[in-house]
C-alpha cells in the first residue's frame, strides 16, 4: 500500500536523490540545480574537513573523525532530520526524520570493494530497524 507522506505540513511528498560525486566539486554544484528534499551522497566533495558548495537552504549531515567522509546526507533545513550517531561513521551516514508522528531512517552507505559488504555498523542498523518494524508503527527506509 502506497502512502503519501506529509512533512511538517509543508510537503505532500518527499523527494529523494542519490548521487556518488566521486569527490567532484562540479557534481556537488550540479546537485544545486536539482529539486530535492533529501540527497543521499557517496564520496562527497570535502575541503578543509567540511562539505562545500552546499545550498544555503540545506544542511549537510555527515561524520568526520580521522579521514575523509565517504557518505553524507543533505536535507532541506525545514525537515526535522538529525544524525543517528549510533549507526553512523565516515562510510555510513544514518539520519532520522520525523514524518506524521513516525520515524524514518535513511542511510547513505559507501561500500568499499575491499571490505565486507555488510559492516558491523550496518548490521546493527538493520537489526534495529527489523526490531522496530516488528514492535511499532515506525516506517523504515534504506
Amino acid at each position: 500500500m502506497e502512502e503519501n507522506i506529509e512533512i511538517n505540513n509543508t510537503f505532500n511528498q518527499t523527494s529523494l536523490v542519490q548521487l556518488n560525486t566521486h569527490h567532484s566539486r562540479t557534481a556537488i554544484i550540479e546537485l544545486e540545480r536539482r529539486t530535492y528534499d533529501i540527497a543521499i551522497i557517496q564520496e562527497p566533495f570535502v575541503y578543509a574537513n567540511k562539505l562545500r558548495y552546499i545550498d544555503t537552504k540545506c544542511k549537510s549531515i555527515y561524520v568526520y573523525r580521522t579521514g575523509r567522509p565517504r557518505a553524507a546526507v543533505i536535507t532541506k533545513k525545514e525537515l526535522d532530520a538529525w544524525l543517528v550517531e549510533e549507526y553512523s561513521n565516515e562510510d555510513q551516514c544514518v539520519i532520522s526524520v520525523n514524518v506524521n508522528k513516525k520515524t524514518i531512517y535513511i542511510a547513505s552507505v559507501y561500500l568499499d570493494i575491499t571490505t565486507a559488504v555488510v559492516s558491523n555498523t550496518l548490521q546493527r542498523l538493520i537489526n534495529h530497524c527489523n526490531n522496530e518494524k516488528n514492535r511499532s508503527n515506525t516506517r523504515h527506509g534504506f
